[in-house]
């Protein structure tokens, strides 16, 4: 019996509400590894409308130069002299 073959075996014996949270997972990885994206419905408990998954789910790398932090960041500040 092939992966695929044994996965569906054991995906149809779980309840829906499991096979919704597996079902979102599954499209994630798709996702991931075709870069395609695919409409998916909307989580439990989530209140957006969004149907578009990536833009629900952000992927690795996508604030990337978005945040910063000076340089001198972990130096004393003048301000504390007095507690030091």
């Amino acid at each position: 019996m092939s992966i695929q073959e044994q996965l569906i075996e054991d995906i149809k014996q779980l309840p829906d509400d499991i096979l919704q949270d597996i079902s979102v997972i599954v499209r994630k990885f798709v996702i991931l590894n075709n870069g395609a994206v695919l409409s998916a419905t909307p989580l439990k408990n989530n209140a957006s409308n969004h149907s578009d998954f990536a833009e629900r789910f952000p992927l690795f790398g996508c604030a990337k130069g978005k945040v910063w932090m000076a340089d001198d960041f972990d130096a004393p500040m003048e301000e504390m002299e007095d507690y030091m």
